[in-house]
């Protein structure tokens, strides 16, 4: 499998955003972005602090299983994510009749938080992450 990575830019027009500000904007659009989809969708758990440019970005996952759809739901996420105002950039691999096709995108746009999908043949991934914020993921 691929791994996805997801890039959030830092707090537009010079507002400082707090960690709170940033989590609760990553999990707004993870909300947002899983209710366009008649799937089954994993609470997400506690978020993933990481490091960033500016201090540090959580990231939430989500994961639901699916079995057939697999393009019309890539097609739905990135058409959604584009109508948010994000650049979407998707990929898609074949790894033959054992594990069929993988497809994949990035969402991304400055002073939003970024997104991202991995769907396979058998469940479908949605990562959120938060905008940069001024902290440190040691001290989450």
């Amino acid at each position: 499998m691929s791994t996805v990575a997801v890039l959030a830019g830092c707090a537009a027009g010079g507002k400082t955003m707090t960690p709170e500000e940033a989590r609760q904007g990553a999990l707004a659009i993870l909300s947002e972005t899983t209710k366009t989809t008649d799937l089954e969708w994993s609470t997400p758990g506690a978020p993933t602090g990481k490091k960033c440019s500016d201090g540090v970005s959580y990231q939430y996952m989500v994961h639901a299983p699916i079995e057939s759809k697999q393009r019309e739901l890539a097609d739905g996420l990135a058409e959604y994510w584009r109508s948010k105002g994000l650049h979407v950039e998707r990929s898609q691999q074949d790894f033959g009749e054992k594990y069929g096709g993988v497809y994949a995108a990035t969402a991304k746009a400055g002073g939003q938080p970024g997104a991202a999908f991995e769907i396979t043949s058998s469940n479908a991934l949605v990562y959120v992450n938060s905008q940069c914020v001024a902290g440190d993921p040691d001290d989450e």
